[in-house]
């Protein structure tokens, strides 16, 4: 029986072997290096065969044999091909499909086309019937498309700002208004963005709309009528700014002293303000804990490679925040929080209700954002325009570096040190000590994946809780 299988078995190979034709002049070239065969090419049907191991090694590409049923499997990243010998037909991730000639055997090597297994493999395959050489190339990449990594949009009462980062310095942009309704739009060439549509709040403009297109990215403001605007770009080219002169909006709109509450249940009572303490009610201190951004104002946003969103500004500031808020609570400190959802709250309503509560400190949580990825690091800012000392509290110099100190010390991360900005809008219009803690970068890979993880928001919140505490005590 096992004579009578194995004479079967040489037969059908030997089928497989009918109308081939020996090809010692044939070569074989991979991005123009020549590649080695044991045995030389062979041409069935008009199409050339080589050795499995030979073809498939250089092209990066794993192969298993099943010597019982003589089936090659040929593995490349999600790609699989399985081919066997005598049968026209293989099988792509499961498909059947069929080719122009079966692999054989020939001289004990399997050999398989090259054609159909490099360009099902993802690659470019030639025939040069003149020097009769087949020519392997890797395809070229297509170049990778500029991507906004981070988009934010801030307003006051007198300016609306939006400032791109982009992943490369910018080919160049279209800026143009259209009527009816108004609109003012840019068009950012060789560019895309993978987010919705923000709604804006800024008095005249009601809305930001977004959208890829083949060769370009565009923004669009939708508008009541058409506003005074300037763009600016960075020396990389790698970062846009756009500020639009916002029109003055009613009294009702723009007043000041209208402010963010906490939630129903804890919604202080205010005193007329001129009657407020600096340092609280009763003499006790009252913190007031910012988180920066949120609603239609993400901050900076991180992004997956696929161009997804990975992590906002909006929502780690918020994070951290409420671990602030509950730590200085347990701790008997009067707090409160500007927001405790992603809601929108404008620069002026945060000023507004920390003054109204007469608070003595007030904390501002962010994340900072750069267009060079690798940089990384601990900032806290502060105006040096008030760095004076009251109300029971240290100055606003020594409260950023009690918090920046605590900070450096428990994420373990690169300290950048204090800064002075008087021209950030918390700082300036709140009359107490203030400061703005930039925890880390969103725009830097590590510092991202590490703050994005709630244990160590923690981590960041204990840390400027206790630079809060340090600084109460040694007010």
């Amino acid at each position: 029986m096992r004579k009578i299988i194995s004479i079967l078995t040489a037969f059908v190979l030997s089928l497989s072997l009918i109308n081939v034709s020996a090809a010692d002049d044939i070569l074989l070239y991979l991005n123009d290096s020549e590649i080695k065969c044991d045995v030389p090419p062979v041409i069935v049907n008009d199409r050339v065969l080589v050795p499995a191991r030979a073809l498939f090694e250089p092209l990066g590409a794993s192969l298993k044999w099943n010597d019982t049923i003589k089936q090659a499997t040929v593995t490349l990243d999600d790609l699989t091909i399985k081919l066997k010998i005598g049968s026209d037909t293989a099988t792509v991730n499961g498909e059947k499909v069929k080719m122009d000639c079966a692999p054989i055997i020939a001289e004990s090597r399997t050999m398989f086309p090259v054609r159909f297994v490099a360009e099902k493999l993802g690659y470019i395959v030639k025939w040069d019937d003149k020097q009769r050489d087949v020519y392997i190339s890797t395809p070229p990449k297509e170049p990778e498309k500029n991507k906004i990594t981070s988009l934010n949009v801030s307003a006051t009462a007198d300016i609306l700002t939006v400032s791109a980062i982009f992943s490369q310095p910018i080919a160049g942009y279209t800026d143009y208004y259209v009527s009816n309704p108004t609109r003012l739009v840019f068009e950012l060439d060789d560019c895309r963005y993978y987010d919705k549509n923000l709604p804006v709040r800024a008095y005249g403009v009601s809305q930001l709309r977004m959208a890829n297109h083949d060769d370009y990215f565009k923004l669009v403001f939708d508008m009541e009528d058409s506003l005074k605007y300037t763009v600016s770009q960075s020396i990389t080219k790698q970062k846009l700014t756009i500020k639009i002169s916002l029109p003055k909006a009613p009294k009702e709109e723009e007043e000041e002293d209208e402010k963010p509450l906490p939630d129903k249940e804890e919604e202080p009572v205010v005193p007329n303000k001129d009657s407020v303490p600096i340092n609280g009610f009763d003499g006790k201190p009252i913190v007031v804990i910012d988180p920066g951004h949120g609603g239609s104002a993400p901050g900076a946003i991180a992004y997956n490679e696929d161009g997804s969103i990975y992590a906002t500004e909006a929502e780690i500031n918020l994070g951290i925040a409420k671990y602030v808020y509950d730590i200085l609570k347990d701790e008997g400190i009067e707090v409160y929080m500007t927001r405790k959802t992603d809601k929108d709250v404008s620069l002026a309503e945060r000023a507004a209700y920390a003054n109204k509560l007469g608070a003595t400190l007030f904390v501002s949580i962010h994340n900072n954002s750069h267009t060079d990825h690798s940089i990384s690091g601990i900032l806290t800012l502060y105006s040096a325009d008030k760095d004076t000392a009251s109300g029971g509290v240290q100055s606003s110099k020594d409260v950023a570096w009690a918090i920046q100190q605590q900070m450096v010390q428990a994420i373990g991360k690169n300290s950048q040190g204090i800064r002075s900005e008087d021209d950030l809008y918390v700082l300036r219009k709140t009359n107490m000590t203030a400061v703005l803690a930039e925890v880390l970068y969103m725009s830097n890979k590590e510092d991202v994946e590490y703050i994005k993880k709630e244990k160590n928001q923690l981590v960041a919140a204990k840390a400027i809780a206790k630079g809060i505490i340090k600084a109460l005590k040694e007010g």
